[in-house]
């Protein structure tokens, strides 16, 4: 008894093993051949009606979906109810799947309406690995976001968490990985999806501390303290890890390019010349680092020296830190609402992973590397057909369930986490 029947996976599926979606992109013919089971039976419909209609079906018969398949991206569909959304996507087995805004008249009338145009939709950021490779110690960590180099969007998470519920007061926030590069913020307050693209600006840009395109950092300057918002996420998150991931685990000190990188931040030549005879006799990474600072700090950041009152300097100390580790944000997905941004449980049309939600709490321990894949889904469904329970016992139904509960979407505990999240906020 294959369970494979019971799902509906075709021969092909069952007899393939799975591949290493890390090193190359899906093709189509093995997308097509898993979909039907991905949506027909692991994407989590209920909890993503329940998320996105905020208990009212009005929110949900205006909200805009999109999809591509075969690199064609189709957008302004909506429905009337989850069941009409769930069989078209069944049917239509589209490769990704993107959510919009919600708007003043059902995107699919679009055309027949003559003023069109977004209401509301949650604030949301979108932060990629590629944005970080100029920070990257290893040239071989930048094509694919690894566990090695995982920590750049763990503190990001971390430090965009701190901010929107202390500075904003936001509570509902869902952080999903991308499924190849970088993770995604969902702040679902209801004030944050009313905000004007003009609010959503503003917080961006307040956000935007280090330059998306450039890398370099903008608000630290010799004539001010840091602003006790950013002192915050320094002391509390990015002083320590800069020392524990980027110096010690990414091995700085051990290559050269960085290394002068970092010195470059220093604007005077002696004082760049001082740290460098300093080190000549120093192995120790931390206490390289340590001798950068207390040379940075006595020769250049004392504001009492006439000699250096009147220039406007950044810090060196700061602008190394902020540049290494500080979000990188796409300031225009935060803005505009018209953005599309992939959901939560598509799986990305390049790798096959599945964009799972993350846990701010433990978010240090994830791996990008080991999240499920469409194809590994589909084998651990097939596997667990030697365990379902008897058939004339159970129902089609519940050894469904059965199975289900024995992949790593349930496994992972990434189901459980975003029905807790739906939960909570539903609740409130």
């Amino acid at each position: 008894r294959n369970l494979a029947a019971t799902f509906n996976l075709n021969s092909d599926c069952r007899q393939m093993s799975a591949p290493n979606y890390q090193n190359r992109p899906l093709s189509n013919i093995e997308t097509q051949g898993r979909l039907p089971l991905f949506y027909g039976s692991l994407f989590p419909w209920d909890l993503f009606y329940s998320w996105l209609s905020y208990g009212d079906e009005k929110y949900w018969n205006r909200r805009e979906f999109s999809y591509e398949k075969n690199k064609i991206v189709t957008r302004h569909y909506s429905y009337s109810d989850m069941e009409e959304f769930k069989q078209d996507i069944q049917s239509r087995l589209p490769h990704k799947l993107d959510i919009g805004a919600i708007y003043n008249h059902p995107p699919k009338n679009k055309n027949r309406v003559k003023d069109f145009r977004p209401l509301e939709k949650e604030l949301v950021f979108d932060i990629d690995a590629t944005d970080y490779n100029d920070v990257i110690i290893n040239p071989e960590d930048t094509e694919y976001l690894t566990k090695r180099t995982w920590y750049l969007m763990a503190i990001a998470a971390q430090v965009l968490d701190d901010i929107l519920r202390t500075e904003f007061g936001f509570e509902h926030i869902l952080y999903v990985f991308s499924g190849r590069r970088g993770i995604h913020a969902w702040i679902c307050d209801e004030r944050a999806r009313k905000l004007s693209a003009y609010e959503r600006k503003c917080i961006g840009e307040f956000l935007g501390v280090v330059s998306e395109t450039t890398g370099q950092s903008n608000k630290f300057s010799l004539e001010q303290n840091l602003h006790p918002t950013f002192r915050r996420v320094y002391d509390n998150i990015l002083a320590t890890s800069f020392e524990q991931f980027v110096i010690l685990e990414q091995g700085l000190f051990d290559n050269p390019h960085h290394v002068q990188n970092i010195l470059s931040f220093v604007p005077i030549p002696a004082v760049k010349d001082s740290i460098q005879k300093a080190w000549e006799t120093i192995s120790d990474p931390i206490e390289k680092w340590n001798i950068y600072k207390e040379i940075v700090n006595e020769r250049i950041m004392q504001l009492h020296n006439p000699q250096y009152r009147t220039v406007k300097m950044a810090n060196p100390i700061h602008s190394v830190i902020f540049t290494y580790l500080y979000p990188r944000l796409d300031i225009e997905v935060t803005r505009q609402t018209h953005h599309l941004l992939k959901s939560p449980f598509a799986c990305h049309p390049s790798t096959g992973r599945v964009c799972v939600p993350l846990d701010i709490t433990t978010v240090f321990e994830f791996n990008p590397e080991t999240v499920p894949t469409i194809d590994s889904l589909a084998n651990e469904i097939n596997s667990a057909s030697s365990e379902v329970p008897d058939l004339e016992i159970h129902s089609i139904e519940d050894q469904k369930k059965f199975s289900l509960m024995k992949t790593q979407l349930y496994k992972g505990g990434y189901i459980d986490l975003f029905e807790g999240f739906v939960n909570n906020m539903t609740s409130q």
